[in-house]
């Protein structure tokens, strides 16, 4: 049965890979702040999106971070997270999204946040858009921390992060072919200790894993 439904959970997830761009938008509110999301085929409340994730950067960001958002997607994570920290850096590669990150930013009236248009990978990835450039995340200099929520594209990133990278919250996407114990292993190989992780999406088994290196 579990590996009947984590076939059918991998079809879910590439037909809507597919059919995303097409669904409409809809606004909710986030922890007080405004977002619009698209409608999902299998969804979630809004308040339940990400809330590993904004759980434990309440937990672990202090004040004088500066975290750096790898997909930076239309700014659920980034914008609550500013809210509590010094600065966030958001990195997004598809221009429409950056486009609705920018008005949330926008009509939440949040000035900590500076927005980047990028590929997070390397240059001869296949799935590049032919219209992004790669970004080195060298170049933001001064991070403390750092999520990355790529989908599939995620391990390599890890290898990629500024070393004043201290704390990182790394989201699994099991449908996609990075489980738990594939990310533990990269994450570990990296020099990051595995210090809390929680469910963030139990349809999926997709988790938020909590790194930590000194």
């Amino acid at each position: 049965f579990m590996a009947h439904s984590e076939v059918d959970m991998s079809l879910i997830s590439a037909a809507y890979r597919a059919i995303r761009p097409m669904l409409p938008w809809r606004p909710v509110i986030i922890d007080g702040l405004t977002f619009t999301r698209r409608f999902k085929i299998i969804d979630t409340p809004a308040q339940d999106y990400e809330s590993a994730t904004r759980r434990f950067m309440r937990r672990y960001l202090d004040e004088d971070d500066h975290l750096l958002v790898c997909g930076g997607g239309t700014g659920v994570t980034a914008l609550t997270a500013a809210q509590h920290i010094q600065h966030v850096t958001a990195v997004e590669a598809d221009r429409e999204v950056i486009d609705r990150l920018l008005e949330h930013i926008s009509i939440n009236d949040v000035r900590n946040i500076s927005v980047f248009n990028g590929w997070i990978g390397h240059p001869s990835d296949a799935e590049k858009p032919f219209n992004v450039d790669a970004v080195h995340l060298d170049r933001f200099d001064g991070v403390t921390a750092a999520e990355i929520d790529l989908e599939g594209n995620c391990l390599q990133v890890i290898n990629m992060l500024p070393d004043t990278v201290e704390t990182l919250f790394y989201e699994t996407h099991p449908t996609m072919g990075v489980g738990a114990e594939l990310a533990l292993h990269h994450l570990n190989a990296a020099g990051f200790d595995v210090i809390d992780r929680g469910i963030e999406w139990e349809k999926t088994g997709g988790e938020i894993l909590v790194g930590y290196r000194s």
